[in-house]
């Protein structure tokens, strides 16, 4: 029984110095509030996330872009050395990167066009563009075997 109150009391204690150290965390800030004409909008807070994930979105295709340039460039350098059967299954391949490149460029269109009104359908686009959902299922097959 004196060991559960020891124990309770233990906690009580380090929950206590917790809360003080939030508590003079947030009595340093130094900072002077801001007033309310310096406050942020509810419009500009969404503005700003807006912005920011379309800035994700862009660099994500941009990435991407590269990405699929760089693969192409590997295989034709392969395909210039490699002869026969294996030529055309990288010729293949090649043409498979290039509309994947193709795909990836027009989104990366639609990224610069892209507005408020029109971002949720957008980000399941973008989703499918990039193949997450794809990568997501191959997790689950790989997990399930």
């Amino acid at each position: 029984m004196k060991i559960m109150k020891n124990r309770h009391i233990n906690t009580s204690r380090i929950i206590g110095m917790l809360l003080f150290l939030l508590y003079a965390m947030s009595c340093s800030n130094d900072k002077p509030q801001a007033n309310e004409n310096e406050k942020i909008s509810a419009s500009d807070s969404t503005e700003i996330k807006f912005q920011t994930m379309k800035e994700k979105y862009s660099q994500l295709v941009k990435e991407k872009i590269i990405e699929a340039d760089k693969k192409i460039e590997d295989l034709n350098e392969q395909l210039d050395r490699e002869k026969g059967k294996l030529k055309n299954k990288l010729k293949e391949e090649i043409a498979e990167w290039q509309a994947k490149r193709k795909i990836l460029k027009e989104t990366w269109d639609k990224i610069e066009k892209i507005t408020k009104d029109n971002w949720e359908s957008f980000e399941k686009e973008m989703k499918d563009a990039l193949g997450m959902e794809q990568d997501s299922v191959k997790a689950k097959q790989t997990n399930n075997k």
